[in-house]
């Protein structure tokens, strides 16, 4: 069996609006020590102070519609935003939990996943054809 490469990517929002692709670190489906974590952002108990935003800004950012933060690539539910993201972003959101002032965010590990955590559709087409 041929080992497929899988690039994770990371997407930065900067001031200006521009999103900025940086290049994660490339692991194989082989690999099955992909560690995990929950962001959990309680929404409507944010005052808007912007401490996780200075802490992890590749993960939070400030809404221009009511001035409280966002957690970035969550899904939304009544009003609780969660992500799971790899652990490569557990210290800087674990200090941004204890930073949050209102103590609406929380960080914990999750079950490891045996799948890779984002192939590409042309990564997986190829390995499916062979």
């Amino acid at each position: 069996m041929s080992e497929v490469r899988v690039a994770r990517t990371n997407r930065n929002i900067h001031g200006d609006g521009f999103f900025v692709s940086q290049k994660k670190n490339c692991r194989t489906q082989n690999d099955d020590t992909h560690g995990m974590i929950r962001i959990t952002h309680f929404r409507n108990k944010c005052i808007g102070c912007n401490a996780c935003v200075e802490t992890a800004p590749d993960r939070w950012r400030m809404s221009k519609k009511d001035g409280k933060s966002v957690l970035i690539g969550g899904k939304e539910k009544r009003s609780i935003t969660t992500v799971i993201v790899g652990d490569d972003e557990l210290d800087v959101n674990r200090i941004a939990e204890k930073m949050c002032p209102t103590n609406i965010i929380q960080v914990e590990k999750i079950a490891q996943s045996k799948k890779p955590v984002i192939a590409s559709r042309s990564l997986a087409k190829q390995s499916s054809s062979k």
